[in-house]
């Protein structure tokens, strides 16, 4: 299984522009903050339905809070033959500037 860290990700975030992130935590808690550019698929729809998501023609990098979801989610992808690289230690340890949704922008 592919693993990168937090910040070593963070540092090749900052360097590409076309980096596939999936963020596989639920809906609500992407919502309250994320990495900008990330997309939301969260770990049951993607384990349930990745055909829709994903194919082998890319890398995806998967991120959840603490690097758990996003093992889980990185494994069975490899297992069908998606190139996925899981980031450890997960949004909890991203250094860099975090979004919210508009939603939760107010509090």
């Amino acid at each position: 299984m592919n693993e990168i860290s937090t910040y070593q990700f963070f540092l090749l975030y900052q360097t590409k522009t076309n980096i596939k992130l999936i963020d596989v935590r639920e809906n609500y808690e992407f919502d309250q903050y994320h990495i900008e550019g990330s997309q939301n698929i969260p770990l049951q729809l993607l384990l349930d339905k990745h055909h829709l998501f994903v194919n082998s023609l890319n890398n995806y990098y998967l991120i959840c809070h603490n690097g758990a979801k996003s093992r889980i989610a990185t494994i069975f992808l490899a297992n069908q033959g998606i190139q996925a690289t899981s980031i450890v230690g997960g949004i909890s340890r991203w250094p860099g500037r975090l979004v919210k949704t508009a939603k939760y922008k107010s509090y």
